[in-house]
């Protein structure tokens, strides 16, 4: 008997007929990870906050703002180490500013 006939050394396709079903499948888990890991940070930096906002329902800037400062912080310093401007844009004076600050996290 040879080796590669033992099925320990035969390739095997433990997910069935085609082996890009499990890259798909991970991919929208890892989307869905970053979503909930995304509203949690939010969740907990608007519990936090002092003084209380006065509408516990509705997300408060200063939370929405603590989180962006956080999630960019790295990138603007490495920025600045190579001296370069950050591209981190977003429209004034808009009425929705929470919204795309949000979205901006997300991408």
């Amino acid at each position: 008997m040879k080796l590669k006939d033992l099925a320990f050394f035969k390739k095997k396709n433990v997910y069935g007929k085609s082996s890009k079903a499990p890259a798909k499948n991970e991919k929208r888990d890892n989307v869905r990870n970053q979503r909930e890991h995304l509203v949690c940070l939010l969740a907990d930096n608007h519990i936090r906050l002092t003084p209380r906002p006065e509408f516990l329902n509705k997300l408060d800037d200063r939370a929405v703002d603590a989180v962006k400062t956080k999630f960019f912080k790295n990138y603007k310093n490495w920025c600045k180490f190579l001296g370069r401007k950050h591209s981190l844009r977003l429209s004034q004076g808009a009425e929705d500013i929470q919204q795309q600050k949000i979205l901006y996290m997300g991408f």
